[in-house]
């Protein structure tokens, strides 16, 4: 037998501020074509990778697959062939 989904109920007040915070956050996003030598936390990396795999998909397949790649000329060379 399924289960009921039953929708969580949010504060009123608590719900607003939060989206007004991801407005001002998405606001400052940019495309960003040339990329920076540091190397980002692990956990940051990580996380992204479980943010994007909750995205919704058709019929809730989530056919999603990541990689992290780390091997500078391997990067080049994705970047080259997605142009």
């Amino acid at each position: 037998m399924l289960q009921e989904f039953k929708r969580p109920k949010y504060d009123e007040n608590l719900s607003s501020s939060v989206s007004e915070e991801l407005v001002k956050i998405f606001e400052k996003r940019r495309t960003i074509r040339q990329y920076s030598n540091e190397k980002p936390d692990r956990e940051i990396i990580l996380n992204a990778i479980r943010v994007a795999s909750l995205a919704p998909s058709g019929a809730n397949a989530q056919p999603w697959h990541f990689a992290v790649i780390e091997n500078q000329a391997l990067k080049e060379e994705i970047k080259d062939k997605c142009e």
